[in-house]
């Protein structure tokens, strides 16, 4: 009856401990974290949308990221902060602090001082539609 309700519930049944009078079931997950299956299919992010890289670009600019940063081959030109010319083949964020996430950029974005006391990056007030478009924008600058 257990290993039942464990093949229902997308477990294995993978030993029992055996207490007098009592048998427990100890279920393991069916895959494994470094089972190929579940890495290939969580490795592959799914590209943004053109339209959305391109209006998150448009965002940078409006904002006024580029008075401090550079990206190259565009109008940001800023020498304040980093160049974010290559940002998404970076491993790290905020001076190596954090990895980089989108999560984390996110962060970074909208409240820094939160991440890292002390950083000379503003926070950014953006509507959270435009703080998705500006990710995908970022993520995007390989």
């Amino acid at each position: 009856m257990a290993r039942r309700a464990a093949a229902a519930s997308g477990l294995a049944l993978a030993t029992a401990l055996v207490l007098p009078a009592l048998a427990v079931p100890v279920l393991a997950p069916a895959t494994s974290a470094t089972d190929p299956a579940t890495l290939s299919a969580s490795a592959a992010p799914v590209p943004p949308d053109p339209a959305s890289v391109a209006a998150g670009a448009a965002v940078f600019i409006a904002t006024g990221c580029g008075n401090c940063h550079a990206v190259r081959g565009t109008a940001a030109r800023g020498t304040a902060g980093p160049d974010l010319t290559h940002l998404a083949s970076r491993h790290t964020l905020a001076g190596a602090m954090l990895p980089n996430t989108r999560g984390n950029l996110a962060g970074w974005i909208t409240n820094p001082q939160s991440l890292k006391p002390g950083a000379l990056m503003p926070a950014l007030p953006i509507a959270p539609t435009d703080l998705q478009r500006l990710l995908d924008y970022l993520q995007s600058l390989r």
